[in-house]
C-alpha cells in the first residue's frame, strides 16, 4: 500500500495546508517561537499527534478483533525540541502514554491489546528503524 500526502503554503493567508488522500485537508503553521502565527498545529505537533493517533487506532483495531468494548481511550505524547550540533533542531526524548477504560472483567484483554502496540503501531515501528528520506529539491521562477 502506497501512502502519500501533498502540502502547499498559502502566502495570502500565511498558512499551509496538507491534503491527505481523499480525506480532506489540515492546516499547519510555523510555531510562534520560529516567527509564525501559531494559528494551526506545527509540523512538530503533527509528528507527535501521529504517534498518539497511531497508538489509539492500533489499540482500537486490536480491541475490535477480540470484541473488546472500549469505554474510553486517550493518548498523550510529548517530546523535546533540541538544537543539533551541526545546526537545526530535532525532536528527542519522546514520551508516549495511552490510557484505556473498559468494562470490569475485561482488563486482561485490554492489556493484551495495549501490549500489541509494541508490535503493530506503524509509527512506532517506523521511528524504531527510521527510513532514509530521499529529498528532491527544485526552484522555478514565474
Amino acid at each position: 500500500m502506497e501512502l502519500s500526502v501533498s502540502a502547499k503554503w498559502d502566502p495570502l493567508n500565511d498558512v499551509g495546508r496538507v491534503e491527505v488522500e481523499g480525506t480532506g485537508a489540515m492546516a499547519f503553521d510555523i510555531p510562534k517561537e520560529f516567527g509564525g502565527k501559531g494559528s494551526a498545529p506545527s509540523p512538530e505537533h503533527m509528528f507527535l499527534a501521529s504517534i498518539a493517533a497511531c497508538m489509539i487506532t492500533t489499540f482500537i483495531y486490536m480491541a475490535k478483533k477480540v470484541n473488546l468494548k472500549v469505554k474510553d481511550v486517550r493518548a498523550k505524547v510529548s517530546g523535546k525540541l533540541e538544537r543539533m550540533e551541526r545546526g537545526g533542531f530535532r525532536i528527542s526524548n519522546i514520551s508516549a502514554k495511552i490510557e484505556v477504560s473498559v468494562e470490569r472483567g475485561a482488563e486482561k484483554d485490554a492489556e493484551k491489546c495495549l501490549n500489541a502496540l509494541n508490535t503493530y503501531c506503524i509509527i512506532k515501528n517506523t521511528l524504531d528503524a527510521p527510513p532514509r528520506i530521499q529529498m528532491e529539491l527544485s526552484v522555478r521562477s514565474e
